[in-house]
């Protein structure tokens, strides 16, 4: 475990013991982002456990450049596999250099969030902005969220896509930090229904242009 997140390691229980069983605390190892959850208190609230990888909001934060000047992230939203709306903040643990290792989480149970409207309301950060973090409980179930997402939008079939919308599509996934996660490549091809050597092809112009 990384030096400086195990520094953080007292402060889970610690929160933990404050907050109650329906809010999940949980401190992330950037070292080993396929099982970067170190620690976790009250893992029923996403169904998650020791082991667990990066979510996409953290393959985010440690890919993207614009993360660089903030130190935590509040009162935006997570949604669990099992259909819960979590409200949730994340404090960015850095170390003396600056990179970014971990982060230290906090996700509150917002099932019960009964002043409401919609889900869109639920899932409004301070700013107005959507943001929706997805909580998957292994590296697969991460990259097929992300991957998934990102298809979604285009509300065309995969085989229809145009070469422009495929690398569209694969550089957001570039820009969220997806090809961080080991075995991406091949899942993309299969989503996008485009051969492994494709994807790297456009991976190549977009590094080439970043």
């Amino acid at each position: 475990m990384n030096s400086v997140i195990k520094q953080y390691l007292p402060l889970v229980n610690f929160l933990a013991e404050i907050v109650g069983e329906n809010v999940e605390i949980v401190l992330h190892d950037f070292s080993n982002i396929e099982h970067s959850v170190v620690a976790i208190r009250n893992g029923h609230v996403s169904e998650r456990s020791l082991g667990a990888p990066a979510t996409n909001l953290a393959l985010k934060i440690m890919n993207d450049a614009s993360f660089a000047q903030k130190d935590y992230l509040v009162n935006y939203h997570s949604l669990s596999l099992n259909g819960k709306t979590l409200k949730a903040s994340s404090f960015i643990i850095r170390n003396e250099q600056q990179q970014v290792v971990g982060m230290l989480c906090v996700n509150s149970d917002m099932t019960k969030c009964e002043s409401c409207n919609t889900l869109a309301d639920c899932m409004r950060n301070e700013s107005g902005e959507n943001s929706l973090e997805l909580l998957g409980r292994t590296v697969d179930e991460v990259t097929e969220e992300c991957i998934q997402s990102a298809i979604e939008r285009y509300n065309l079939l995969p085989e229809r896509f145009s070469q422009s919308e495929k690398l569209e599509i694969i550089n957001e996934l570039y820009q969220n930090g997806v090809f961080l996660m080991k075995g991406s490549v091949s899942k993309v091809a299969s989503k996008l229904k485009a051969s492994e050597a494709s994807i790297y092809r456009y991976l190549n112009k977009i590094r080439k242009e970043d």
